[in-house]
């Protein structure tokens, strides 16, 4: 089976029922707000173009990676909650991305847009990006000093990626 950790599992032989969450403890604390018009755009589901917006008008050191996020999201979704416990989640099951509406910032919308973008890639353990990933994140797993990146696999791409663009 997978080594899901904190990720919550509904159905361990079916990768497509993950769902990663991401706690407000994991949050980057040199997160930026999300401005008004990338939550509204947001807010009104439409996730590309927040994402080329950050592009636009982000801090310079994440513009380059949200619009290479923008051309993947392909028909994931985005939904703004105020019940939603965590900071934030992606669920591959229904391709939705969760963001609460307390932690509106760049590092969690762009946290989970990464798990949107590489998900079905690393559920497939004979695919070669996800042999070498393994194998990295095997290697390494244990001088990791983010116990939240141990997790698994998915945590681990998604913060190492996350971690590269400063500030976030």
């Amino acid at each position: 089976g997978v080594d899901t950790g904190d990720v919550e599992v509904q159905n361990q032989g079916d990768p497509e029922a993950l769902n990663f969450q991401l706690p407000f403890g994991a949050i980057s604390p040199t997160a930026e707000p999300l401005n008004s018009s990338v939550v509204g755009l947001l807010r009104e589901g439409k996730l590309k173009e927040a994402l080329q917006e950050i592009g636009r008008t982000g801090p310079k050191e994440i513009r380059q990676f949200a619009v290479a996020l923008a051309k993947v999201t392909g028909d994931t979704k985005v939904v703004i909650s105020k019940t939603y416990k965590e900071a934030g989640k992606f669920s591959p099951r229904t391709n939705t991305i969760t963001l609460n509406e307390k932690a509106l910032n760049t590092h969690v919308l762009l946290h989970e847009m990464t798990h949107a973008g590489v998900s079905a890639t690393l559920a497939n353990p004979s695919h070669p990006m996800t042999k070498r990933i393994t194998a990295i994140y095997e290697a390494v797993k244990d001088d990791i000093s983010n116990t939240y990146a141990k997790e698994n696999i998915f945590e681990f791409v998604a913060l190492g990626v996350i971690a590269q663009v400063k500030p976030v």
